[in-house]
C-alpha cells in the first residue's frame, strides 16, 4: 500500500511552480534595468538642453517719464435705500499715466560666451549691419566682455 500524503504537492507540480517563480522574478529584474536606464537617458537629454531662451532674453534700459495725471470724476445718480442715510458725494479720483518714454541713447548689451552677433541682432530686431555699423566693428569677431551699443529699430 502506498501512503502518501494528500496533502503534499506532487514534485512535478513543484519543479513547475518553482520556474515559474524564477522567470517572474528574471522579468522583474529586467523591468527595474529597463526602467533605470529609461530614467538616467531621459535625466540625461533633459541636463543637456541648452538655456538659449533664458539667455538671449536683451538686456535694455528705459528711461521712464512722469505724465501729467487726468482727473477722472464719478458722478452717477444714486438711487435711495435707505431714506435715513445721506449719501456722501464721492471725491474725485487722480489717474497717473505711466508710459514708459524709451531713450533714444542706444542700449549696451556686454557679450557673453558663445554670443555672436548674428544671435545678437536676432535677439534685438536689428541686423548684423546695423550692429556693426552701430560699434564700428570691420568684421564678425566679438570679444567675451565687450560692451556693444544696440542701436534703436
Amino acid at each position: 500500500m502506498n501512503s502518501a500524503n494528500p496533502f503534499q504537492i506532487p514534485s512535478c507540480f513543484q519543479l513547475d511552480n518553482e520556474r515559474k517563480r524564477k522567470e517572474r522574478f528574471k522579468k522583474a529584474v529586467i523591468a527595474s534595468v529597463v526602467a533605470a536606464a529609461l530614467l538616467l537617458v531621459g535625466l540625461l537629454i533633459q541636463g543637456c538642453k541648452s538655456e538659449r531662451s533664458a539667455s538671449s532674453t536683451p538686456l535694455q534700459t528705459a528711461a521712464v517719464s512722469t505724465a501729467t495725471p487726468q482727473t477722472i470724476s464719478i458722478s452717477a445718480p444714486m438711487t435711495r435705500l435707505n431714506p435715513g442715510v445721506m449719501p456722501q458725494p464721492v471725491p474725485s479720483v487722480q489717474k497717473a499715466s505711466m508710459t514708459p518714454a524709451f531713450s533714444q541713447s542706444p542700449a549696451v548689451y556686454v557679450v557673453k560666451s558663445g554670443d555672436t552677433l548674428t544671435r545678437i541682432a536676432k535677439a534685438h530686431g536689428i541686423s548684423v549691419k546695423a550692429l556693426r555699423s552701430a560699434n564700428d566693428l570691420a568684421n564678425d569677431q566679438i570679444v567675451v566682455g565687450a560692451k556693444l551699443k544696440i542701436p534703436t529699430a
